[in-house]
């Protein structure tokens, strides 16, 4: 049943999903512009996601994809998964520690480049660059937002 559902529902689902962010996007056009700013990012980042989504469905019609995913569960309970799943608690301890003890941005830079290459073994040239893009965004949601963040405990 999962599995004829996953198939069949997919395409309404993403469709769903359009309608709601074309939806947001038509409703916060009446808001004041430090209040639209958000709600603006966001919808339209998911109309351009679904749209995208949509493509890639019609593309890929009638062909049979490489992997399911439907059950991502599995009954492994090995020491090894739950090591894996400890490992991601850790990364996100260090973050909030990170984010009191040096502040929001500079943590944001250490913890991403650090969790790509170190995690995920990318090359620092791309963590650093996916880091810094990132503090970029939140440095200019922050600004516009005129976002308070919390005093760092070390500066």
């Amino acid at each position: 049943m999962a599995r004829w559902l996953t198939r069949h529902l997919q395409t309404p689902f993403v469709g769903l999903v359009l309608v709601g962010m074309l939806a947001v996007l038509g409703l916060s056009r009446e808001f004041s512009p430090g209040a639209k700013l958000f709600p603006t990012f966001v919808a339209g980042a998911g109309v351009v996601l679904g749209i995208l989504e949509l493509r890639r469905q019609i593309r890929s019609r009638g062909t049979r994809e490489a992997q399911d995913f439907s059950d991502l569960g599995g009954d492994e309970h090995t020491p090894a998964t739950y090591g894996r799943g400890l490992r991601y608690v850790g990364w996100m301890a260090a973050f909030m520690g990170l984010f009191l003890l040096i502040g929001a941005l500079p943590a944001t830079l250490v913890f991403v480049a650090a969790f790509l290459r170190l995690q995920h073994g990318e090359s620092w040239r791309l963590s650093l660059l996916l880091a810094g893009i990132l503090m970029l965004v939140l440095a200019t949601l922050g600004h516009f937002l005129r976002l308070r963040w919390p005093d760092p405990w070390l500066f």
